[in-house]
């Protein structure tokens, strides 16, 4: 067996003796699970929760865990059973660090195609995870509404223009497109999308993004709250108001990207932050870094927010989080 762990993401590589293609195993991080037999993937995503996905040839599951479950420098312990007779898997985690546990039981909507029996690894094989200080988003959390503008060595473009391959300009040097992919949003997508809205932020025209899409904020107020020159904050916790709100309207289908690294990108007076995306290899998967800035917490992102606007002699409504004008 083997543990890796590249800037926060949990990336397990594990060979199973005599492994058939009916079998179980596990494969990494995210990518790539339609292995023979079916595979899956365990991380932490950016706010902090135990991230599942299991395919199949016949089935896919996909669960994730209560925000905040666990953070940066937490030890964690995960279980992973598989009952196939049933058709349900276990999955039970414990943070060793704040002593914090979970239990779900995942149902498919038929039985596993795999091995006879519990297929899980040995107690003694169970792993113990520290979870670095910067967490690693999952594949797809780059989404953006169609006319985005990303510029490249050819002028700008807008983000349903580009193709794999195409590098997008930024200040400390071209990145890679890697992957590109169109999505409709469903109902919930198109509810919890923000839109941010021009002029505010220094904002040329409107963004309209996921609402895990992380942006760099750094000011006086980041300083005064954090301690730090600079946090990565999400965007669902920058503003809610006429600076930034949720797209109840729809805003039509969201383009995925997926880069070679992680990038920084100044949009406005803000700092666009778009990770890398996990790349498989020989011994599991390696997760591009994005720098040792940390992910601010919701209670700091608000706090930095809400002075923000005091600054600015805008009354901030604390308690539906009306914060506007930044």
């Amino acid at each position: 067996m083997k543990t890796l762990l590249e800037e926060g993401s949990l990336a397990l590589s594990v060979t199973l003796p005599d492994l058939r293609p009916d079998m179980l195993c596990i494969y990494g991080t995210g990518l790539h699970w339609s292995r023979p037999g079916g595979a899956f993937g365990i991380w932490i995503s950016p706010r902090g929760a135990l991230v599942l996905r299991h395919r199949t040839p016949g089935e896919a599951v996909v669960w994730e865990g209560p925000a905040e479950f666990c953070g940066s420098r937490d030890r964690i312990r995960i279980s992973y059973q598989v009952w196939c007779p049933l058709g349900y898997a276990v999955l039970r985690a414990e943070n060793g660090t704040t002593g914090a546990t979970l239990e779900t039981r995942i149902s498919p909507p038929q039985a596993l195609p795999l091995s006879e029996g519990w297929t899980d690894l040995p107690p003694h094989m169970a792993p113990t995870i520290e979870i670095a200080a910067q967490p690693i988003a999952p594949r797809g959390l780059n989404g953006f509404a169609f006319g985005t503008i990303f510029p490249t060595p050819h002028g700008p473009f807008a983000v349903e223009e580009l193709l794999p391959g195409d590098v997008i300009q930024t200040p400390t040097g071209p990145v890679m497109l890697r992957d590109m992919w169109i999505e409709p949003m469903t109902d919930v997508q198109r509810q919890e999308a923000i839109t941010l809205r021009a002029p505010y932020f220094g904002l040329t025209h409107s963004l309209t993004v996921l609402p895990d899409q992380r942006f760099l904020l750094g000011s006086v107020e980041v300083q005064s709250m954090t301690g730090l020159p600079e946090v990565l904050v999400a965007a669902q916790d920058l503003v809610i108001g006429r600076a930034a709100h949720l797209d109840w309207t729809g805003v039509g289908p969201m383009v995925h990207l997926s880069f070679e690294k992680t990038l920084v990108l100044p949009i406005g007076k803000l700092s666009l932050v778009c990770p890398g995306t996990a790349v498989p290899d020989g011994e599991g998967a390696v997760m591009p870094s994005p720098g040792d800035t940390p992910w601010a917490t919701v209670q700091e992102a608000q706090a930095v927010v809400e002075a923000l606007a005091r600054r600015k002699g805008i009354i901030a409504d604390a308690s539906w989080v009306q914060r506007t004008g930044i």
